[in-house]
């Protein structure tokens, strides 16, 4: 009789274990039905526009290249962006907002999602945290922030590309993703973390509604600066999918630059940007750029996206973006001058850990909040 039972159960076990294997290979097949219908539906988007598939446009003559980045094709086909694809399939709005961090950097990535998503109230289900170890990854999953994996050794470069220092792998990785996140038809807002957002994007983005780029002023590379006073921060900028858009990140791709603020700035110069001073809807002053293939560019005014900001004039400010040193000291000593570093000082990722409060729950509680 034991023997018939220990058979008996035996059995069911492998019967629950078959039946489990047919489900994930299901699951994971119509997923990669409905993503590589994702793929196709972009493919022909981009046929649309009069663009051939995997042809890249004339390359602009000062730009170095040789290629750096794997084509889209073969980018589509890897564990992330099969990741992305789902964030994606989540969403509500067309505006997909990101910042990147490690997990040495959880305590501003976190400073960061507080500003945004708590007291800014900006919808957190369409943010998007790219996350360079697993470890910060499984954390933020944990608590129900949206997060993709995305290993700096992922096949992102082509074999033959030498990377030069450990920001590199960082700047091309997020070329890599706000690329394809427009190629499959979504607007892309790309922000640091040490740029803290204080107002609504999506009502100030609105305003500029024809522009294929908007972004904060720059002053680097130093060679175009000195021809434009001015360029391009790669710190806050907005990139929507457009034709237009299409063409700088091929461009880029076949590029060999490794500095994602000097890529743009030089692909802009070499496409014949010209810059006029002009009016935003609330009187401010701002930069717009416009190239002979029909790119439009605008660089908001200080007192809209701030790098040089005065603490007095938060109230003016959409993104706080204050130059400072790379180093989290600097930039948290920065922060907390301004009264925007608003994680509480007893926040440890051990005892954060055990507890179960997620997404807009979890962060307000790490919220440390005046008297």
């Amino acid at each position: 009789m034991m023997a018939r039972l220990k058979t008996l159960a035996k059995l069911l076990i492998l019967l629950t274990l078959l039946v489990c294997a047919v489900w994930f290979g299901t699951f994971h097949m119509n997923t990669a039905i409905r993503f590589q219908k994702y793929t196709n539906t972009s493919v022909v988007r981009l046929q649309e526009m009069g663009r051939e598939v995997g042809v890249a446009p004339p390359f602009p003559p000062n730009i170095p290249h040789g290629g750096m980045l794997r084509p889209v094709g073969e980018v589509l086909q890897q564990q992330w962006a099969r990741d992305l694809y789902l964030f994606l399939k989540t969403m509500d709005s067309k505006l997909i907002t990101f910042v990147s961090a490690n997990f040495e950097y959880t305590r501003q990535l976190l400073n960061w999602l507080i500003n945004a998503c708590v007291v800014t109230k900006m919808p957190c289900r369409n943010v998007l945290v790219l996350a360079f170890d697993q470890r910060l990854h499984t954390y933020l999953q944990s608590k129900r922030i949206s997060s993709i994996y995305i290993n700096r050794d992922t096949f992102i470069m082509l074999p033959n590309v030498r990377v030069h220092t450990p920001s590199s792998y960082i700047y091309l990785i997020r070329f890599a993703v706000m690329r394809v996140i427009n190629f499959w038809g979504f607007d892309v807002l790309s922000v640091d973390l040490d740029a803290i957002v204080l107002k609504n994007l999506s009502a100030l983005f609105d305003k500029y509604g024809d522009e294929d780029i908007v972004g904060s002023v720059g002053h680097y590379p130093f060679d175009l600066n000195k021809k434009w006073s001015l360029t391009l921060c790669m710190g806050a900028v907005l990139i929507r999918a457009t034709p237009h858009t299409e063409l700088i990140w091929d461009v880029s791709a076949n590029g060999t630059i490794q500095d994602d603020q000097m890529t743009m700035n030089y692909i802009l110069n070499d496409l014949g940007m010209e810059w006029h001073q002009a009016k935003t809807p609330n009187e401010d002053y701002c930069v717009q750029g416009f190239t002979p293939q029909g790119l439009k560019v605008t660089i908001l005014s200080n007192s809209i996206m701030c790098r040089s900001c005065e603490h007095t004039y938060l109230g003016t400010y959409y993104v706080w973006h204050q130059l400072a040193s790379k180093s989290f000291e600097a930039k948290h000593q920065q922060a907390a001058k301004a009264n925007l570093w608003l994680l509480d000082p007893q926040w440890n990722y051990t005892s954060d850990s055990k507890k179960s409060l997620t997404g807009l729950e979890w962060l307000d509680s790490l919220f440390q909040k005046s008297d």
